[in-house]
């Protein structure tokens, strides 16, 4: 099996931050791999991978105005679209804030949605937890991880402190490579209020989990979910990957 060219133009649009974006393209080469066994070049997909590194931080805009962020993704979006991509990949949960209230009709893939699909076929029920930002809980789309059915829990303020603390001094520096053990800890709050399993509900917390080799309890990995729905997708066995309408 082989993703044909003429189907899997693909943008990424990143720099949100530039580690997460770099994370996602080799998620996605992964799923390629393990999905398509490709044989040669010409076997991977087309993909613009474009790291808009200027863009405005999503928690404060969140906090303030999200009018700037949402006129520089739409932007973004659109110089991907003139370069043939059919659809475009933001690989920032907090950003998908703004494409819901702002960038409408836009080809972007809604990872909100792909992993409530994913939870709703795979863990129907579950209590789940969700490592996000403050800019992310406070708009409330963390509650869109999930399809209606089942319960939702963040951090308390002090841990969700904790957890900026190590987003921003950390996972988003020359830093990122460090010790991870700090966002388990945090985890096993989430698990201590009754969850099952826990979402890395921001891109730097996934790609930060994602390198330790063992986990004592369930992940759900936002960017690799939809890094497998593409390609599936590409092959014609799923219907769709879900964008924002």
């Amino acid at each position: 099996m082989y993703c044909p060219a003429d189907q899997s133009d693909l943008g990424v649009l990143g720099g949100m931050g530039p580690r997460a974006t770099h994370y996602f393209v080799e998620e996605l080469l992964r799923a390629v791999e393990e999905l398509c066994q490709p044989m040669r070049d010409q076997d991977y997909p087309n993909v613009f991978v474009r790291y808009a590194c200027y863009l405005p931080d999503r928690t404060s805009a969140i906090e303030t105005d999200l009018r700037p962020l949402a006129r520089a993704l739409r932007k973004e979006v659109q110089i991907l679209k003139k370069l043939g991509c059919r659809r475009v990949v933001i690989p920032c949960v907090s950003a998908h804030v703004a494409l819901e209230r702002h960038l409408s009709g836009c080809p972007v893939v809604n990872i909100l949605e792909a992993v409530a699909t994913y939870l709703h076929l795979n863990r129907p029920g579950s209590s789940v937890g969700v490592l996000a930002t403050r800019g992310s809980r406070l708009s409330g789309i963390v509650e869109k991880f999930t399809s209606g059915d089942q319960k939702v829990a963040v951090l308390s303020p002090d841990k969700e402190d904790q957890l900026m603390a190590f987003i921003y001094q950390r996972a988003k520096t020359a830093q990122s490579h460090g010790d991870a053990s700090e966002l388990v800890s945090l985890a096993n709050s989430l698990r201590d209020q009754g969850c099952d399993l826990i979402i890395a509900g921001c891109t730097e917390v996934e790609m930060c989990l994602a390198r330790l080799n063992r986990l004592e309890m369930e992940f759900v990995f936002p960017l690799q979910i939809v890094a497998k729905a593409i390609v599936l997708d590409w092959q014609g066995d799923l219907p769709g990957v879900p964008r924002f309408k």
